[in-house]
């Protein structure tokens, strides 16, 4: 299965985990349950900020954090090759600040 734009897969499986929903995630993101399922589905695509909020939420560990970032740098990676248009730069630049979000959360 392709790696899911934001993580999707990874988002859900933690959810479960800690027998939570999709309505729990919105009301503490303080998004709608509808921008959830276009979070689900892709059509919004999360930002860095926002994904470090899920991990906290999640109450994911410094290594779970980091697989679902790299999880999501690889499906965007992955889409922009597909399109025929990438950027290395804007890549190097995206892989920096994800080590530094996950180094963050280690510091707080």
């Amino acid at each position: 299965m392709d790696n899911h734009i934001n993580g999707w897969d990874f988002i859900e499986s933690s959810l479960k985990r800690r027998n939570q929903h999709q309505y729990d995630l919105a009301k503490f993101l303080k998004i709608s349950t509808a921008a959830v399922s276009q979070v689900k589905h892709g059509t919004i695509i999360l930002n860095l900020a926002q994904l470090s909020a899920i991990c906290e939420f999640l109450k994911l560990s410094q290594s779970q954090c980091g697989k679902l970032f790299s999880t999501v740098l690889n499906a965007r990676y992955h889409r922009h090759i597909a399109s025929g248009v990438f950027d290395f730069e804007e890549c190097r630049i995206a892989k920096f600040r994800v080590h530094c979000a996950v180094d963050k959360r280690s510091k707080d």
